[in-house]
């Protein structure tokens, strides 16, 4: 994680605007052709959710504005992101999920369907 020296930042009067925001976030929204995904997850028998994860996952540590955070009234940049997410409980409460990183999908695919295993079979956590 490195620190982003504000008084030479590009963005600083973005970051600035929106710091005097209430909820200073925003939602990216596209539509994509999932076709090829979704083949490939049937053929070979995957979960289209846990690869869609890190399709995701993996496509936002591409792009550098995705991986910043305000702390503390600065922005960081981190080196990478990992996925986590809210999972239904068979009660219809929910638990938080860890997936971890994305730099190996099959290590990915596994820890996901250890930590699903874990919800489906009982286990509810707040916490990641």
């Amino acid at each position: 994680m490195m620190k982003i020296d504000l008084s030479t930042w590009n963005r600083k009067e973005h970051f600035e605007f929106y710091s005097t925001f209430k909820q200073p976030f925003f939602n990216v929204c596209a539509t994509i052709d999932i076709t090829k995904t979704l083949n490939y997850c049937k053929q070979n028998q995957l979960s289209f959710f846990i690869c869609s994860l890190f399709l995701l996952g993996y496509t936002a540590n591409q792009i550098e504005s995705f991986r910043l955070r305000i702390n503390n009234g600065e922005v960081d940049i981190h080196d990478a992101l990992e996925i986590s997410c809210t999972v239904l409980n068979t009660d219809e409460s929910f638990s938080f999920c860890e997936f971890g990183g994305m730099s190996n999908f099959d290590l990915f695919y596994q820890r996901a369907v250890q930590q699903l295993d874990k919800i489906k079979n009982g286990y509810k956590s707040l916490t990641s």
